[in-house]
C-alpha cells in the first residue's frame, strides 16, 4: 500500500456552508487521462498522440516511462498541467519481473526483500532525466508473487522518483549473482490505477464520438475532472469569495474554512477547494490539524504555491 492509503481520515466541518459539486465542463482544458502506456514508445511520443487525437496544444504528462514500460501514464491538459507535479508525489506502484543470473534460495530472496524495504540510497542510472547524484528513496511495501527457478515476479511500492530497473540489480549485488529487471508495469500512481485507465484507441474513440454527437458522456470515458488526482491529498474547503483572494496571493486564514481533513500536517501540500467542490489552489500547510481547534481567526492555515493570479478554472 502506498502511505495515504493507511490513512484513516476525518473531516472536520468547522462553520456551515453547503459544498454542492457541481460538473466540469472543461476537461479538454483542465483535464486529466489515466492513460495505459502501451510498449515500444516513449512517453513524449504518447503525450504527442493525446495531442493529435485531442486537437490541443498544451498537455503534459507526470512520471517518465521508459519505451519499454508499460502502464499508469497521467496526462493533464490544458490548467492541469500545472499541479501535475503535485499528483505525482503520492507515491508509486509497480509489477515487474526479473532475472536472477544464479541460483537464490526463496528464503534467501525474501530477506533481500526486507533489506531493500524503507529508505535506502539510490543512484540513478545513467541514461535518466535526472542528474547521477545518491539520493535517498523510500520503498514502502515488496511482494514477491511468484519464483520460478530464476524468473521472480514482484510487486514494490515505493517513493516516487525510485528507479525499479537500477532497484533490481542492486538486489543481484545483495545477492552476489547478479540480476535485471525483464519486464515492468506501473500499475499505480497516487491515486490512479490500472484498472481505472484507458488507452490511446479508446481516448481517440470517444472524442471522434464526441465530436460527431457533442455529447459529453463519451469525453467522461476517458477524462478525467482533475479534482480525481487530488484524491490523496489532504484537502480544505473554503467560501466561494475568497477564491479570488487566495488565487491573487493571499494565505488561507481560520475564518474562511468550511471543511478540513484531519491528515494536514505543517509543510505537507494540500489541495483547496471551493463550495463546488472545484480545486482552486494547491497549498502548502501552515498548522498541524491537532491544534487547528485552538486557533484565533489571525493564524494562517496554508499558503498558495501556485503563481499569483493563476486560475485553475474558467474565470467566472
Amino acid at each position: 500500500m502506498l502511505p495515504y492509503e493507511r490513512e484513516k481520515i476525518e473531516i472536520l466541518t468547522k462553520q456551515k456552508g453547503k459544498i454542492t459539486p457541481s460538473k466540469r465542463e472543461d476537461l479538454l482544458e483542465a483535464g486529466i487521462i489515466n492513460l495505459n502506456k502501451p510498449s515500444g514508445i516513449t512517453s513524449n511520443n504518447v503525450l504527442n498522440k493525446v495531442k493529435k487525437i485531442l486537437q490541443v496544444e498544451k498537455a503534459g504528462y507526470a512520471g517518465t516511462l521508459d519505451p519499454a514500460v508499460t502502464g499508469v501514464l497521467p496526462i493533464g491538459l490544458g490548467k492541469a498541467t500545472k499541479v501535475l507535479h503535485f499528483f505525482s508525489l503520492g507515491g508509486k506502484k509497480y509489477r515487474g519481473t526479473l532475472y536472477l543470473h544464479g541460483d537464490v534460495k526463496k528464503e534467501d530472496l525474501e530477506k533481500a526483500f526486507k533489506e531493500f524495504t524503507g529508505k535506502i540510497t539510490q543512484k540513478p542510472p545513467r541514461v535518466s532525466a535526472v542528474k547521477r547524484v545518491e539520493r535517498e528513496r523510500e520503498v514502502y511495501q515488496i511482494k514477491l508473487l511468484e519464483m520460478k527457478g530464476k524468473n521472480v515476479t514482484f510487486e514494490i511500492a515505493c517513493q516516487h522518483g525510485f528507479y525499479v530497473r537500477k532497484w533490481c540489480h542492486d538486489l543481484g549485488e545483495y545477492l552476489k549473482v547478479g540480476a535485471h529487471m525483464t519486464s515492468l508495469e506501473r500499475i499505480q500512481a497516487s491515486s490512479f490505477k490500472i484498472k481505472d485507465s484507458v488507452t490511446i484507441e479508446d481516448l481517440e474513440k470517444n472524442y471522434k464520438k464526441w465530436l460527431d454527437t457533442q455529447d459529453d458522456k463519451y469525453l467522461e470515458k476517458t477524462i478525467l475532472p482533475m479534482e480525481v488526482g487530488a484524491e490523496f491529498l489532504p484537502r480544505i474547503w473554503v467560501q466561494n469569495e475568497l477564491e479570488e483572494h487566495i488565487v491573487h496571493g493571499s494565505p488561507i486564514f481560520v475564518p474562511g474554512i468550511i471543511r478540513l481533513t484531519s491528515n494536514i500536517t505543517k509543510g505537507r501540500d494540500v489541495a483547496v477547494f471551493n463550495q463546488k467542490n472545484e480545486l482552486i489552489a494547491i497549498g502548502n500547510a501552515q498548522i498541524e490539524y491537532d491544534i487547528y481547534q485552538t486557533l484565533e481567526s489571525k493564524d494562517k492555515i496554508a499558503q498558495n504555491l501556485l503563481d499569483k493570479g493563476y486560475y485553475l478554472r474558467k474565470k467566472q
